[in-house]
């Protein structure tokens, strides 16, 4: 039997929100791994024989399952640090970028609509609320975007 799969086109995490290469940082490495996935064939569990028959169905994990894995549990451990949730939104914000209207884009929209609705639960003050929300790829705070100096 040969698996019928596509071979999706590898982007590098630069290419997603300005985030470092995968040899940068931990978080880089995250980004550049959901990337692929965003752009891949997930449907990669329906083996077929030579003609073409399909023989056998692995259950797989789709989309919305690979962006949970990939950031829930930064979310969950990271919700009450600004840098954590600026990073966190320049990869959601470069993911839907580079989605653009395809199906896998609508995930991404309500796992960004959950983080902000984190941040405005958050125990931070409206300065700091605000703060968080703004995308920044380092999570350093950075004014670039803002019109700041």
């Amino acid at each position: 039997m040969t698996a019928s799969r596509c071979q999706a086109q590898p982007i590098t995490a630069n290419r997603v929100a300005g985030m470092p290469r995968e040899s940068d940082s931990h978080g880089a490495g995250i980004a550049t791994r959901t990337t692929r996935r965003a752009q891949a064939d997930l449907d990669a569990g329906r083996l077929a024989d030579a003609a073409g028959t399909l023989r056998l169905v692995v259950p797989m994990p789709d989309w919305d399952d690979y962006l949970s894995l990939a950031l829930d549990e930064i979310r969950m451990y990271g919700a009450d640090s600004l840098q954590v949730l600026r990073r966190l939104r320049a990869l959601l914000l470069g993911l839907a970028e580079m989605l653009g209207d395809a199906p896998r884009a609508a995930s991404v929209g309500r796992y960004l609509r959950h983080l902000d609705a984190i941040i405005e639960r958050s125990p931070f003050d409206a300065e700091d609320r605000q703060s968080a929300r703004q995308e920044d790829a380092q999570g350093l705070g950075l004014t670039r975007g803002r019109g700041g100096a």
